[in-house]
């Protein structure tokens, strides 16, 4: 999980620094690049990912699916253990998406950054999240475990947030940031080991579908509260909400701690 969670961190690397240069000549190429980059994607996984599951149960799977799509959902819900942690997925999932939208927004009035600066700051975070992600997590979970871990990314992401406004410094601006890239190299493969080793093999991963869908619903979700926010109420308002949403995802998760 932890080398997945690297992978992701060398994109949000290399993506933002890309679409932060395209951006300056058109705000429409970023999303041109995107849009080939992801059917690039769809291409190796149809062509070169191969089936985890054995021919002679091909059939069932499938007849399953078709059966009750929303079996694996009803599944999670009903298994507290997971229900808890796919509810913290989504809440840290949601205050990242928040804050994802109005950033550049916020830097732009702030500290006048523009879209290479934005980028170069994404990018600062990415860098952050591979480190922790992809040479680090494996160790530390091994000596601190799972769930403190992912609880400690959560809490290192609240304060991130939550003090986020009241950066008036771009070397302040950079250590509240360097919370959130560490908080997110933390609690991203954690979490998702925790909701992985939580059922056994056979539904793992029905499992990690459902944790993913609910991941999509807090990046849907997230982007239209803060942005709601930020035109309503003001530029600090999405983060202090979004370090507020994180202190319940610490209160729930707080058996976690404990590893339990």
């Amino acid at each position: 999980m932890g080398l997945i969670g690297a992978a992701f961190g060398i994109g949000f690397i290399i993506g933002p620094a890309i679409g932060g240069l395209l951006g300056q000549s058109s705000y429409s190429l970023p999303g041109y690049a995107a849009a080939v980059l992801s059917f690039a994607a769809l291409l190796l996984a149809f062509f070169k990912l191969p089936e985890s599951l054995k021919s002679t149960a091909d059939g069932k799977a499938i007849a399953s699916f078709i059966h009750d799509f929303w079996q694996p959902v009803k599944r999670a819900v009903r298994t507290p253990n997971l229900a808890r942690l796919l509810l913290i997925y989504f809440l840290v999932i949601f205050a990242f998406a928040s804050m994802q939208v109005t950033f550049p927004l916020y830097t732009q009035e702030t500290f006048g950054f523009d879209v290479k600066q934005n980028g170069y700051i994404f990018a600062f975070v990415g860098i952050l999240g591979i480190i922790f992600q992809g040479g680090l997590i494996g160790r530390m979970s091994k000596f601190f475990g799972d769930g403190p871990l992912a609880m400690l990314g959560t809490a290192l992401c609240m304060v991130g947030l939550a003090f986020l406004p009241f950066a008036k410094t771009v070397p302040v601006l950079l250590i509240f940031m360097a919370l959130l890239g560490i908080g997110t190299g933390l609690n991203t493969p954690t979490l998702t080991s925790l909701v992985s080793l939580s059922t056994e093999e056979a539904s793992q991963g029905s499992v990690l579908g459902v944790s993913r869908s609910v991941a999509m619903l807090a990046r849907m979700l997230g982007p239209l509260w803060g942005g709601w926010l930020y035109g309503a109420c003001g530029k600090s308002w999405p983060y202090w909400t979004a370090g507020g949403v994180l202190l319940m995802a610490v209160l729930i998760g707080w058996p976690l701690w404990r590893g339990k």
